[in-house]
């Protein structure tokens, strides 16, 4: 095996609907609407990967904002003067 990165590919097996179809008005934190909701629409080619999954209290999901403008590594969160780095905060930068 050679010290060079492998390309990692990423490939949608669905989609998050909400009804924020863009970042304009989205709720800077979801605390700030504890009762919405969104749905989780897997494409069929995936949907034989959701079997016996009802037993599970959670589930992770792996997500990409396709329609985020910019890609940071750093940024200064929503209430906090100090930048710090992208993945000490929630930012979908």
């Amino acid at each position: 095996m050679s010290d060079a990165a492998a390309e990692i590919v990423c490939r949608p097996i669905g989609h998050i609907r909400s009804r924020f179809p863009v970042p304009e008005g989205v709720p800077v934190q979801a605390a700030g609407v504890p009762h919405e909701t969104a749905t989780l629409e897997v494409l069929p080619a995936y949907a034989a990967g959701l079997r016996d999954i009802e037993g599970f209290d959670h589930l992770l999901l792996i997500t990409h904002f396709h329609r985020c403008p910019r890609e940071l590594l750093e940024v200064t969160p929503f209430l906090d003067p100090q930048p710090h780095g992208v993945f000490a905060t929630r930012a979908p930068a």
